[in-house]
Formats: structure tokens, C-alpha cells, sequence
């Protein structure tokens, strides 16, 4: 995530206006292939996410997002962990300046 942001890391500040699906990787199995390939760090940063907005269930966190199978599960915590990442890197960088 962060080779696609050093030539312009000031978009980081647009996911606190949308997420990680509609900027980045907009089709269910971008975000699939995320979780499968990096599924112990995505869970890494789902968990730091529930607990930066004291969400205590990952069901709590995922409410807003419609979830009929465990594929749309995935994809909304990829999609919510991903989203908190590029946050978390801007408000870095924005310390640093």
C-alpha cells in the first residue's frame, strides 16, 4: 500500500471522506485476493481498527456493511482494515511534516 501513495501521499487524506473499495480496489475479488494473501495482517489491522473505535465484536463493526456469505465478511474486513491502514499512514506523515 504505501509504493502506491509515495509519489502522492496527500490522497491518503480522501479515505477519511470514502474507503478502500470505492478508491483502490473497487471488485469483491481484489479485495478477496487481499484476504487471501494476507489474511494474518489484515486481521492485524481489523483488530487494531475495532479497537481505535472501541468496537467490541467484529459483527459491531461490520453493520453497515451487507454481509449474506463469509466471502462479503471477508471483503468487509479487508475493505474496513485497509481503509483504517491508509488513515493511520496519512496521519503519520502528516506528524512527520
Amino acid at each position: 500500500m504505501v509504493a502506491r501513495f509515495e509519489d502522492c501521499p496527500e490522497g491518503l487524506k480522501d479515505f477519511y471522506r470514502s474507503d478502500w473499495m470505492n478508491l483502490c480496489e473497487a471488485y469483491n475479488y481484489q479485495l478477496l485476493d487481499r484476504w487471501e494473501k494476507n489474511r494474518d495482517a489484515i486481521i492485524e489491522l481489523f483488530e487494531e481498527f475495532k479497537q481505535a473505535n472501541c468496537y467490541e465484536t467484529t459483527l459491531e463493526a461490520v453493520e453497515d456493511s451487507t454481509i449474506q456469505d463469509p466471502e462479503d465478511l471477508a471483503v468487509a474486513i479487508v475493505n474496513k482494515s485497509m481503509t483504517y491502514a491508509a488513515q493511520v499512514l496519512y496521519d503519520v506523515i502528516q506528524d512527520e511534516v
